[in-house]
């Protein structure tokens, strides 16, 4: 039973998402933003401990990518919708921003899971960013930093992952 614990806390994660997707569509701005960093308290936990159990697999790290594309890539531009409305920048940084996840995920299943460094911005960090800015900037400059966000999770900088900060990267 022990060996599910990661799958069921990748799964927390998705209907985390879910939830906040549910909260913003109806206007519960505030427990939609709670929602996502519940996932992100999934998140950080499935990894480690399938790492500690010894129970990585293929599919633990599709189901958490795919996880991650609703908690990180789709419910905050929900949001971000919600909060800023039908406008063009609003609209064009959703799409620019959710297509920046699910590429940078698939990139980072595909070539760069065993690296101790990511290459773009990682998803949940870049939600993060959003999350704060949809809350305190206008929506035209709110749309324009997300785009750039959206660039940011696709670039080729180098960022470390938490847990080898002793390590050195070449940026």
């Amino acid at each position: 039973m022990v060996k599910y614990v990661p799958s069921i806390l990748t799964i927390s994660n998705f209907i985390a998402g879910i939830s906040a997707i549910l909260f913003a569509s109806h206007g519960y701005i505030f427990y939609a933003v709670m929602m996502i960093l519940m996932g992100m308290l999934f998140d950080c936990f499935d990894g480690y401990s399938a790492r500690l159990l010894n129970v990585c697999s293929p599919i633990g790290k599709e189901l958490d990518s795919l996880a991650d594309v609703v908690t990180f890539g789709v419910a905050p531009m929900i949001i971000h919708f919600a909060v800023n409305g039908m406008g063009f920048w609003t609209i064009l940084s959703m799409f620019a921003f959710s297509i920046g996840a699910i590429v940078r995920l698939a990139r980072f299943n595909v070539a760069q899971s065993q690296l101790n460094y990511f290459i773009g911005l990682p998803v949940p960090a870049a939600a993060l960013v959003a999350l704060l800015i949809v809350q305190i900037l206008p929506s035209i400059l709110c749309g324009l930093v997300i785009v750039v966000l959206g660039g940011l999770m696709v670039s080729n900088i180098h960022v470390k992952k938490l847990g080898h900060a002793k390590e050195e990267i070449e940026v």
